[in-house]
């Protein structure tokens, strides 16, 4: 598996001062997924954006992890949602136009 678009946990923990377990506890509840490449785990880095919004949300809001797949979940649900009225509207310019 190509590793250039992976960055390794201990990478990332180093970089946002946080604990790896804290990674574990995330992967663990579901909130990021990981790749395990012979010893050493890996992040693929589409998702650093979501994970430094979990990141930011437990260290500068103190969130517990409970909390933040609240958040997660809703945001997730909002983001559906903007898209899904984004396709309303173009639908909607279609059909006004005739």
């Amino acid at each position: 598996m190509k590793t250039d678009k992976l960055i390794t946990i201990e990478t990332l923990c180093a970089h946002y001062h946080i604990n790896p377990t804290f990674v574990t506890e995330l992967h663990e509840v579901g909130l990021i997924e990981t790749i395990q490449i012979q010893d050493e785990q890996f992040i693929d880095t589409v998702h650093l954006v979501r994970i430094e919004r979990i990141i930011r949300l437990h260290q500068d809001l103190e969130i517990n992890l409970e909390g933040i797949e609240v958040i997660d979940r809703l945001l997730a649900r909002l983001d559906l949602m903007h898209k899904q009225i984004i396709s309303l509207e173009n639908k909607l310019q279609r059909f006004e136009s005739f």
